[in-house]
């Protein structure tokens, strides 16, 4: 949320498919939550752009955790890829053949 705020972005829509976490950043008390990052995602969904968090099912995010399996987790740098990584062809072909 950081990183498109930096860049400008004047909405965002975030999926995750933990239902627990997406109440918790919904919640009317995310403000005063006792976990840091709920309050540090409040904080940032009080500026002026609109952010929508919202629940996915896990198989319908598939693609996203093969994402985020290709990076180091204590890698926060910004990764671009002009094509998918070949990891993702399996869960591609997948979500091709549902629509």
């Amino acid at each position: 949320m950081s990183l498109a705020w930096e860049y400008g972005f004047d909405s965002l829509l975030v999926y995750s498919d933990c239902k627990q976490v997406v109440e918790l950043v919904n919640s009317p008390s995310a403000c005063s939550s006792v976990l840091s990052l709920v309050r540090a995602i409040h904080q940032l969904r009080q500026k002026h752009w609109t952010i929508k968090v919202l629940w996915i099912l896990r198989d319908d995010n598939r693609c996203a955790d093969a994402l985020a399996k290709l990076v180091n987790p204590s890698d926060f740098s910004l990764h671009v890829y002009n094509s998918p990584p070949l990891e993702l062809d399996l869960f591609l072909c997948k979500d091709k053949s549902r629509l």
